[in-house]
């Protein structure tokens, strides 16, 4: 993966990367094989924080259901679609078929 390589590329040596992002069990795999490549070293364990991210999209949520409350009615009837956009694959995310991961690299 590009993105390790570049990494690896611009740090200094000792030097740290804080990811997270959303992942398939798989693409997770990939990504720590693609880092390790790249000499990174894991410093810290990879942490899920689905429950984190699912709890933030639930605040969201809710704010964007009361402006759609309010909002005129040839907007209310895209409701549906609106909650598509802000709130892509939870279902994946509370099934655990996308893992949303936190950690920390170090370059040796």
């Amino acid at each position: 993966m590009k993105f390790f390589h570049e990494v690896s590329r611009v740090l200094k040596k000792g030097g740290y990367l804080c990811w997270t992002d959303i992942r398939t069990s798989k693409g997770l795999k990939l990504t720590l094989e693609y880092a390790e490549n790249s000499k990174l070293k894991l410093i810290s364990p990879l942490t899920k924080i689905n429950k984190q991210i699912l709890r933030g999209i639930k605040k969201t949520s809710s704010r964007y259901e009361l402006l759609l409350e309010r909002a005129p009615f040839w907007i209310r009837i895209f409701g549906n679609n609106f909650r598509k956009v802000f709130a892509p694959n939870r279902e994946k995310l509370e099934n655990g078929e996308h893992l949303y991961m936190l950690g920390c690299w170090q370059k040796s």
